[in-house]
């Protein structure tokens, strides 16, 4: 790729996640790469990276059969390219042809993929990890050596694009985080905002199932009280739209009255994070929490209700 289309490409990722809504950027940003390093499918998700290894928290496939992020988890045992992604994270794997392994192989077959690039990098936290693989099936030509240095130098600008694109959601946005669950409640794909929210009312939650109850969901107490899960119209056939919403009591956690006067004295997000040790997803989780049970819509608001609760 010559470098006056890469570096077209770098700005318009850039403007893309400054001017469209945060629903949307994934699918046009997915779209716009397509226009310049061609591939069939892809797999974009973020992973938990910890002492027990990595778990991925939600994904979107594009262009790949439903079952997909299924079957692939199934495999991560003998799945090569996933541990040559991870040790070290950045560089991108250029895979082609067909797996050595024969449970790879017939993988690979049923979701024709015959030439891969795979890059995992860490986002801003430095806690989670943020993949993105493109695929080419059997027939059309492998993917280059040029084009994956290509795609390793782009994906870091491409992922930091993504989280700023979710930097600029206003934390009072009237929309609750979003996520699809498939019919026995795997998250198949989450907005930034649910994931966050949600981690940051059971920090044990890494990707597991989600058993919906009436208007609630399984799990402890203490994440079941702080938010509640709801089914909402949408979703492709087969899987159930969830909205995720803090709930009204008007009363915050030693966390939240943390993040909210950090907050209402100025602090950014990030600074919130830094000082106490939180991503700032996190910290806009906890500010719209704090937004939904004080029933506030501005920072001034929000400093006038803090100095009322003491």
């Amino acid at each position: 790729m010559e470098l006056q289309r890469y570096s077209r490409l770098i700005y318009d990722l850039h403007a893309g996640a400054r001017d469209l809504p945060s629903a949307a950027f994934q699918d046009w940003a997915i779209a716009r790469l397509r226009r310049d390093l061609p591939f069939a499918s892809a797999w974009w998700g973020v992973a938990t990276m910890d002492d027990a290894g990595d778990t991925v928290l939600h994904s979107a496939g594009y262009g790949t059969r439903h079952d997909f992020a299924r079957e692939i988890h199934a495999i991560r045992d003998v799945d090569d390219v996933r541990e040559r992604i991870l040790k070290p994270p950045g560089i991108t794997v250029l895979k082609a042809g067909h797996s050595a392994d024969r449970v790879l192989r017939r993988f690979d077959a049923r979701h024709d993929l015959h030439s891969i690039l795979a890059t995992a990098v860490p986002d801003s936290s430095g806690r989670l990890m943020q993949f993105i693989s493109l695929y080419r099936p059997e027939g059309a030509r492998p993917f280059t050596e040029a084009e994956r240095a290509v795609k390793e130098a782009l994906v870091p600008h491409l992922m930091r694009a993504w989280e700023a694109n979710w930097d600029a959601a206003p934390a009072s946005g009237s929309a609750p985080p979003a996520a699809l669950l498939s019919v026995d409640g795997e998250v198949i794909a989450a907005d930034a905002g649910f994931t966050a929210l949600l981690r940051a009312a059971w920090p044990g939650w890494c990707g597991k199932r989600l058993v919906l109850r009436g208007d609630g969901f399984e799990g402890p107490r203490t994440a079941t009280a702080s938010v509640s899960i709801t089914v909402a119209p949408g979703g492709a056939p087969g899987t159930r739209r969830v909205l995720l919403r803090p709930n009204r009591n008007g009363t915050l956690t030693a966390r939240e009255h943390a993040v909210a006067g950090h907050y209402a004295n100025g602090l950014s997000y990030k600074e919130i994070a830094k000082a106490l040790g939180i991503t700032p997803d996190t910290v806009r989780s906890y500010i719209k929490a704090c937004y939904t049970k004080l029933e506030v819509r501005n920072k001034v608001q929000l400093q006038q209700a803090l100095a009322r609760t003491g």
